[in-house]
């Protein structure tokens, strides 16, 4: 499949590897169909490119950046996601670069879990107080206390 991007320009896409999220992600419900787009010397940072509209979003995974980042959902969310435990699945949190790149951060409040088996996705928001919805991946408490 031609999928023509703004971005990266005309690229061939494998529809094997076509991701679909039935609710669509925070922001855009009617973009529900999504693939990886990977740039070579870069295992750290992906694009979730959308196929209905030309939206990217670059993507990580949170262990990356926050190692005892943990989640904990309820069964049926498993069970939507067409898997059978938690491992089964894939999690990535979407990165913001603002004008300063020293202030990226990643959303830890909305992860898109994935499972690759299935291809098909779900943004999630967590109760959980302990992760925020900018966590700066570049800066410690100290260095961002500064900053500010």
């Amino acid at each position: 499949m031609l999928l023509k991007t703004e971005r990266f320009g005309e690229i061939e896409i494998n529809e094997n590897n076509i991701i679909d999220f039935p609710q669509g992600i925070l922001g855009f419900p009617n973009v529900k169909r999504y693939t990886f787009i990977l740039e070579e010397d870069n295992d750290v940072f992906l694009w979730l490119q959308g196929i209905e509209e030309d939206i990217a979003f670059i993507v990580t995974n949170p262990l990356f950046f926050k190692p005892d980042y943990k989640i904990e959902l309820p069964e049926e969310e498993i069970k939507e996601l067409k898997a059978e435990k938690l491992e089964d699945i894939s999690i990535f949190t979407i990165v913001t670069v603002p004008a300063d790149p020293q202030f990226t951060s990643i959303n830890l409040q909305g992860p898109l879990l994935i499972n690759p088996h299935k291809n098909i996705g779900k943004q999630v928001v967590l109760l959980n107080e302990e992760y925020p919805l900018k966590y700066f991946i570049f800066m410690n408490k100290k260095d961002l206390a500064e900053a500010i």
